[in-house]
């Protein structure tokens, strides 16, 4: 699942027909915990994967990569780490020093990620797909009282 569709109360619901899910999320009010919320990506070190466990059993964590991401799983394992050759980001004003300090000016570099990372990033295809068209589709919908 991805940002449009990932709402605690949804995967809780979801968890509980046995559907699992693993997506990336926005924070909501009073979710994810704030010792969650309060990792910036000034503070995280490039590739560090900080995680919790929410009240509705969820693994909840934030992962610096290009920018920090918020995911959420249903299957709370963290894992272990995973070699993969990662293709060089772009440079941005946020992540120049890491961007740096880890490809140089290589193009593609063989760097651990993440399990939980590496399974979204193996599985999320269509889903990315799918927000790509609802970005350029996007109706202009207004709603009146009658």
């Amino acid at each position: 699942m991805d940002n449009y569709f990932t709402l605690p109360r949804v995967i809780h619901a979801l968890r509980e027909m046995g559907v699992g899910v693993v997506g990336t999320s926005h924070f909501r009010k009073g979710w994810p915990p704030k010792n969650l919320c309060a990792i910036t990506q000034q503070q995280a070190k490039f590739n560090n994967f900080y995680w919790c466990i929410d009240d509705y059993g969820m693994l909840l964590g934030r992962w610096l990569d290009n920018g920090m991401v918020f995911c959420v799983s249903t299957a709370p394992k963290v894992g272990g780490m995973v070699e993969r050759a990662i293709r060089r980001p772009r440079i941005t004003v946020l992540d120049t020093k890491h961007v740096k300090d880890i490809w140089g000016n290589v193009g593609k570099k063989e760097i651990n990620i993440p399990r939980f990372v590496n399974d979204y990033n193996h599985w999320m295809g269509e889903v990315d797909v799918s927000d790509h068209r609802i970005a350029y589709y996007h109706p202009n919908l207004c709603c009146c009282c009658i």
